[in-house]
């Protein structure tokens, strides 16, 4: 019965999937355009690949293909690849997005080795998910969030390819569709292997949709698993390179950190960081460049509007360079890279970059994971989820389009038991979900045929199971 309620139901949706794919191309053109992409990148997407990405995966073994969409899915599937490489390090990946900019993110985020591939997802068409099957063989299909493709399911359960979705989420307005259709949709979820669940809640959400109940896992949310934080000992270190730059220490000193800033963000929270130390004489001012090669851009800035920025890379200051009442030094610039989390356990506030002067916003996570309060602009979109959650728990300030920065800094900086209350609560908020990641890739690695896995993790995977 299950298998002929399964040859129904694709056979429906591929009557219905020609007229959908006619209609949605126009739209997806333009938007394609709009982007930055180029007219033949939707040749991937007929499952037609240049030759150099042919090449690179025709090479690989078997490795995991990762189904994501835009820029929110491809965040958590770079969480994915970098768990995976920790506990996996001998197995290859390929990377599939829907939209230009999630291939952009991706392009940014992974080495161009023989390890990783990226690629545009190919239609849900039989012929181009075939096309794409057979060049990928993959050993492992890790769908993101919401991307149950039936052909892609049926066609990967043929193939005897295990299926599993990861942080999967379900609007309640999909749920009383997807329950309305269930005898159509049923069929399609019982093909997943395996679902990971970010609440506990969620369980009879995914069961009452047709997921089998045996499949569901409760793993938390990727996106709202904080990062671990740095050692005590390096920040110490960080703490005694930052304390000749000080014109006051002890109690009154604060450090206003701006983090991951684009192109004219650091004039813009230099401005209000020389009014506030009016207020606040012990303020001290770090920047972070998004890009560590735009330090000496950033340092121009603040020199425009009157500042003092002294480089990371001059770190440690030579005897006599730091003392203030000779040489004063009012703010640092960081031009090196993967020392933000150490800088950030030192600040008061973090203002969070790429969400006042441009669009998309940067994670706000590391700092709120060491209960650090956070201020956001209004552009946080590449966020928009965790923004919410942390909204939501009252642990980060989000200021609204036109509203001015200064005045709700100064009153941050001066309400120790705000701070402290925003900074417990984006805590609390983030923990429940810490160690979301390791738990779904060591699900994930459990799905692989046991051949495939290096023998420590051959261990784990019986450990675990």
């Amino acid at each position: 019965m299950n298998f002929l309620r399964l040859i129904l139901s694709l056979g429906l949706y591929n009557l219905a999937l020609p007229a959908a794919l006619f209609l949605l191309l126009p739209d997806a053109i333009i938007k394609l355009r709009k982007r930055g992409g180029k007219p033949k990148d939707l040749l991937q997407k007929a499952g037609r690949y240049p030759a150099r990405i042919v090449r690179k995966i025709s090479q690989m073994e078997r490795p995991i293909w990762i189904h994501a969409v835009s820029v929110g899915e491809t965040q958590v599937a770079l969480k994915l690849i970098r768990e995976i490489r920790s506990q996996a390090p001998d197995i290859q990946i390929v990377l599939s997005t829907t939209t230009t900019t999630a291939q952009q993110l991706a392009h940014d985020n992974l080495p161009d080795d023989d390890d990783f591939a990226i690629i545009y997802n190919p239609v849900d068409f039989p012929p181009t998910v075939e096309r794409t099957l057979h060049l990928i063989r993959p050993s492992l299909i890790v769908l993101v969030e919401a991307e149950v493709w039936p052909n892609l399911c049926a066609l990967a359960r043929r193939r005897h390819i295990p299926l599993t979705l990861v942080n999967a989420r379900m609007s309640h307005r999909s749920e009383r569709r997807l329950r309305r259709m269930r005898f159509f949709v049923a069929p399609i979820f019982s093909l997943l292997d395996r679902v990971c669940i970010q609440e506990p809640r969620d369980l009879e959400q995914f069961a009452g949709v047709g997921m089998r109940r045996e499949a569901i896992r409760h793993t938390g949310s990727i996106k709202f698993d904080p990062p671990p934080p740095p050692n005590e000992a390096s920040i110490a270190a960080f703490r005694d390179l930052l304390r000749p730059l000080l014109l006051i220490t002890g109690a009154d000193t604060q450090v206003l950190l701006a983090a991951s800033t684009f192109p004219g963000e650091e004039k813009l929270i230099g401005e209000s960081f020389k009014v506030l130390r009016h207020q606040f004489p012990g303020l001290f001012l770090i920047t972070a460049p998004r890009h560590a090669e735009r330090a000496e851009e950033a340092v121009a800035d603040l020199r425009e509007i009157g500042l003092r920025p002294t480089l990371r890379s001059q770190l440690p200051l030579s005897s006599g360079e730091g003392d203030n009442k000779t040489a004063p030094r009012d703010c640092l610039v960081i031009d090196t890279t993967g020392e933000l989390p150490r800088w950030q356990a030192l600040a008061t506030v973090v203002v969070i970059g790429k969400s006042f002067l441009a669009q998309g916003g940067q994670n706000p996570a590391e700092a709120a994971a060491l209960g650090i309060p956070t201020v956001l602009g209004p552009h946080m979109q590449n966020f928009k989820a965790l923004v919410n959650h942390m909204l939501a728990a009252g642990g980060t300030v989000q200021m609204n389009p036109g509203t001015e920065l200064t005045p709700q800094l100064s009153h941050l900086l001066g309400d120790d038991k705000e701070r402290e209350r925003i900074g417990d609560a984006a805590k609390l908020a983030l923990e429940s979900h810490r160690g979301a990641t390791t738990r779904a890739v060591a699900l994930l690695l459990q799905e692989i045929p046991s051949h495939r896995l290096p023998e420590k993790q051959k261990a784990r995977a019986v450990a675990d199971s």
